[in-house]
């Protein structure tokens, strides 16, 4: 017991700093557990033979499926051109589209094609995205409370649940719940909610990474010593602190040049970089242009084939910790990285040695070919929409069909979960509606990981006795609040603890515990385990508590105390709300 206790405690911290991939870290925890002896091997390995893990995987793939052929993506559009100019009616529009899908798809597709349709939205009626991304994340993420397959964090729950000898939650047995919460949160949105949510303007990437005074444009003068001359040569380098953004030669626009780009004269070079460095260069011969004849025009830049695009680092990418510089986005994607906004700090010039931290946003130049290439990427979010000819809308029907499928014998019990979904991710192949490279970069392998890890430590919690401990805790501390007060303690304490730790590790860690004090305490332990669950799921306090948030991070605009500003009085609204209806539903 003290063994696997001192292990929480360690995870805990090395979860919050970081220090390793989230997904080693909990693997190390699994191995720590059989190399001690705590657990037998078939234990030990549990994580990776979970149905839960199974569960979470296949739903990736589904959710894929949705996406490649484009039908979220027109039922956004319409949606969003149904709304007209009216911010209620498209945050009205929004929750009918995210909440009601985010029950049966993963919602990070969801936001992730929403995101493109907003900001369109936005730029034709001259509404501030910040006042309408935060709102689609929330809903979104109080959509996966809608099923049991709505959040990886449902699936895990229920699973830990039947784990303790509990029985688990029916498919929308717990729906209801779900509806009131989602109803709660777009209420909120259209009311107190909307009067707290910031305006940061419409603006481009050049606003929002206030590139104004970091962009220049030189000339080569005619008979210049520097014809000829490589832009490597010349220190013109995103490791030398200056990079050329564009160059213009008679008439013919090249974006992102390689550093082995030889200039002539008369060529036109658009450059990012300090002031200081802008100004020295000048001194190397080259003539400066009193404004940008050939300026950035924000998310429409657009020549050559080249695209200007915002990429997020996300929770758990392996990135994390590491330089620009190390990263290598030059040979690894063929994109060239013009700044970084770290903590809502813009760092220009210099910024190969910036190290990257979840939430950040890179500033890059890359064909779509590289685009798409970042986009099969868990470790990475691209801001920018995709080409409607990525799409494969003849394959719509097919997928539609798969998702209901799955859905329906999982529902009517005809099917376990796990394998309804696993049977749908292998038809996504089988009916051409995924290709096997498309379904394998679907998986978000850090998550599957992080289960594969981190379930075998809520085996041992349960089998030393440390739950039944800190129950008995608990219990003494809390045995005189009514059942329906303990059921927001339990929520505030996991909607707190899973802004410091991921959700899924909430889960494992707290719902034995929790179902532990309700016996303790006389009362039904499912409820209480479902109050834990749903409470993991709806982490709207930072931009790195959920992948929505922060994925909504960069085209919003955001700073890190508006997440805490909007989403603090709605944590708040639903640690009281959600309790209420699962024990009106679930009665103690």
């Amino acid at each position: 017991m003290a063994i696997v206790l001192a292990l929480v405690l360690v995870l805990l911290v090395l979860f919050f700093r970081e220090v390793l991939p989230l997904p080693v870290t909990a693997l190390l925890a699994a191995i720590v557990l059989m190399v001690t002896g705590i657990l037998d091997i078939d234990d030990g390995l549990s994580g990776f033979s979970s149905p839960a893990t199974v569960a979470v995987l296949s739903m990736f793939v589904l959710s894929a499926g949705i996406q490649q052929t484009g039908a979220v993506d027109a039922v956004t559009r319409k949606l969003v051109a149904w709304s007209g100019r009216s911010r209620m009616r498209q945050v009205g529009a929004m929750s009918v589209m995210a909440g009601p899908l985010s029950g049966f798809i993963n919602n990070t597709p969801v936001v992730a094609v929403m995101i493109p349709a907003v900001l369109e939205v936005a730029r034709k009626t001259g509404i501030s995205p910040s006042k309408l991304l935060m709102p689609v994340s929330h809903v979104a993420m109080l959509g996966g409370l809608l099923t049991v397959i709505g959040t990886s964090t449902n699936l895990l729950g229920n699973a830990v649940l039947d784990d303790l000898g509990i029985r688990p939650f029916g498919f929308f047995e717990f729906t209801l719940v779900g509806l009131v919460a989602l109803a709660a949160g777009t209420l909120y949105h259209l009311t107190f909610g909307a009067l707290l949510l910031p305006d940061r303007g419409s603006g481009g990437i050049v606003e929002r990474f206030d590139l104004k005074g970091f962009l220049a444009e030189y000339v080569v003068p005619p008979e210049s010593e520097l014809e000829g001359k490589s832009l490597r040569e010349l220190g013109l380098t995103f490791r030398k602190g200056v990079q050329v953004v564009r160059i213009t030669r008679a008439g013919q626009t090249v974006d992102a040049p390689h550093p082995g780009t030889r200039i002539a004269s008369g060529d036109e070079l658009v450059l990012e970089g300090s002031r200081q460095r802008l100004a020295e260069l000048q001194e190397q011969g080259l003539q400066a242009l009193p404004e940008l004849k050939h300026p950035l025009d924000g998310d429409d830049a657009e020549t050559g084939g080249i695209a200007t695009a915002e990429v997020v680092i996300t929770t758990g990418s392996r990135y994390v910790g590491h330089t620009v510089a190390g990263i290598d986005f030059r040979r690894r994607y063929e994109a060239q990285v013009l700044a970084v906004r770290h903590h809502g700090r813009v760092e220009m010039g210099p910024i190969s040695e910036s190290r990257l931290s979840p939430g950040d946003v890179l500033l890059v130049q890359a064909t779509h070919r590289a685009l798409d290439r970042m986009r099969e990427k868990p470790d990475l979010f691209v801001t920018r929409e995709r080409e409607r000819g990525a799409y494969r809308p003849e394959k719509m029907l097919h997928a539609i069909l798969v998702v209901l499928g799955v859905v329906l014998v999982a529902a009517m019990g005809w099917m376990d979960i796990a394998v309804a979904a696993l049977s749908g991710a292998a038809l996504m192949v089988i009916l051409g509606v995924l290709r096997i490279e498309e379904f394998l970069s679907s998986i978000h392998w850090d998550i599957v990981l992080m289960l594969a890890g981190i379930i075998p430590l809520g085996v041992a919690v349960q089998k030393t006795g440390l739950a039944d401990l800190v129950a008995q805790g608990i219990v003494s501390v809390g045995g005189d609040l009514p059942g329906l007060w303990f059921l927001v303690f339990l929520f505030l304490a996991t909607s707190l603890i899973t802004e410091v730790v991921s959700n899924n590790a909430s889960v494992v860690l707290l719902v034995p515990v929790a179902t532990a004090a309700a016996v303790g305490l006389g009362i039904d332990p499912r409820p209480v385990g479902l109050t834990v669950m749903l409470a993991a799921s709806t982490s709207m306090l930072t931009p790195i508590g959920y992948q929505t948030n922060t994925m909504i991070y960069a085209p919003g605009n955001y700073r890190f105390r508006d997440y805490l500003r909007v989403g603090g009085p709605l944590n708040l609204l639903l640690a009281f709300v959600i309790p209420w209806a699962v024990a009106w539903q679930f009665p103690l």
